[in-house]
């Protein structure tokens, strides 16, 4: 999905905001305080690191006051992978859903995903069956590839909702460990500003950006994010039982 205009607007007000204010280079705010290199890596399979330099190239030739013409630049940059016929739908998608395993930690991250065809909101009421659905055929799968999993662990602004929280296992939430992460390089902060076709929330993004207006040091910018991105760490045993598999 290609984000509209706006969204990476957000992205440039955080950074030019932290580098006003002293945290360092241009680029090292946008990959401190922004998901810009993470969408990159996750566009195309060709070296993030390659194309995140070659983009801020083209920024820094630009100065780094001028907000709407490097927005602009990202923007461009996105919509020329999209014409090469990127990005491509994550491995192994159920609905709206699908899970990598990180072996070093023994942990099975749930990860969210909005195909573009999809055509209503994937947490409406009348939707629960099938997100439940989705998440037991996907757990019925990580069950035989991946058995030596131990927990689940998921990181997003979504656990704040209560739609989220009513499609998994209560176990999650009351056994396992929750705690606000202070990571903005991923959408486990950023998907909030993001309707599911790409355009901006803006009531979310509003709040943000006035919000930015207001800070005077680096160590509260954060709070800027209407919702925390949470950590939720549990046993996996609680999700092999919810779901029957």
């Amino acid at each position: 999905m290609i984000y509209s205009k706006e969204v990476y607007y957000l992205y440039t007000k955080i950074a030019l905001k932290a580098h006003d204010l002293g945290y360092g280079p241009l680029r090292d705010c946008f990959l401190h305080f922004t998901p810009l290199f993470t969408r990159i890596a996750h566009t195309n399979d060709k070296d993030p690191n390659t194309q995140f330099e070659e983009l801020f190239k083209k920024i820094d030739s630009v100065g780094s006051s001028k907000c709407e013409e490097i927005t602009e630049l990202i923007y461009k940059f996105f919509i020329n992978i999209q014409e090469l016929g990127f990005p491509k739908e994550p491995s192994g998608l159920v609905g709206v859903f699908y899970t990598i395993y990180y072996p070093k930690f023994k942990n099975l991250g749930i990860h969210f995903y909005l195909p573009p065809d999809l055509k209503s909101s994937p947490f409406l009421i009348q939707s629960l069956n099938q997100r439940q659905y989705e998440l037991k055929e996907l757990f019925k799968k990580a069950r035989i590839d991946y058995p030596q999993a131990e927990r689940v662990r998921g990181f997003s602004w979504l656990h704040n909702m209560d739609f989220y929280k009513r499609i998994f296992p209560t176990f999650y939430y009351n056994k396992g460990t929750i705690s606000a992460k202070d990571y903005y390089g991923s959408n486990a902060y950023w998907g909030q500003f993001v309707n599911r076709d790409g355009s901006c929330r803006k009531d979310s993004a509003n709040k943000f950006l006035n919000c930015l207006d207001t800070k005077k040091n680096l160590a509260t910018l954060t709070e800027c994010f209407p919702l925390k991105g949470l950590e939720v760490i549990c046993d996996i045993k609680y999700f092999y039982d919810f779901y029957g598999v």
